[in-house]
């Protein structure tokens, strides 16, 4: 099974992957546990009280685009930035088995949706500058179940090769 590129979301191909490498996650991975879905509500909550919507807020705390408030007083960004990336851990990673699993999110304000390939290499260069060096190994996907529509933005598994 291929490695270093996109993966498919569907359970079944998932659980393929996670019965031979075992730090991408298998469908029982995937779901959040009770005190995950607290923090992410409460994160929600707070985003809903002070954003005039999510993309607002992860354009805002992630690209640092700078914000003012609309008649209704929420925070929403000026201006809209294009052609940028960000690769963050995930604040609400999935519990895989294997804890040398890396889970981050690669975020992107493109005008448009990046090709596999250019997304490999955002991925590969990204990992190089954690790592300093290029011995790792990763797979990414969109999540069919976004939460945070607007921003587009992936699930990006990746650990340190031995």
């Amino acid at each position: 099974m291929a490695i270093n590129c996109r993966i498919s979301p569907e359970l079944d191909n998932l659980s393929k992957y996670n019965t031979i490498y075992s730090w991408i996650p298998g469908p029982g991975n995937i779901r959040p546990d009770k005190d995950t879905i607290i923090a992410k509500n409460k994160l929600f909550n707070q985003i809903n009280a002070f954003y005039q919507s999510t993309a607002d807020y992860i354009l805002a705390e992630i690209f640092n685009t700078p914000i003012e408030f609309n008649k209704n007083g929420k925070l929403h960004v000026k201006t809209i930035i294009s052609n940028e990336f960000k690769f963050i851990k995930n604040k609400f990673p999935y519990k895989v088995p294997d804890y040398n699993t890396n889970h981050y999110v690669i975020w992107y304000t493109y005008a448009e949706i990046p090709n596999d390939n250019q997304i490999n290499t955002n991925i590969e260069e990204s990992i190089y500058k954690i790592l300093g060096k290029r011995n790792f190994k990763y797979v990414w996907y969109e999540n069919p179940k976004m939460n945070i529509p607007g921003i587009y933005h992936l699930q990006v598994f990746w650990i340190e090769a031995k």
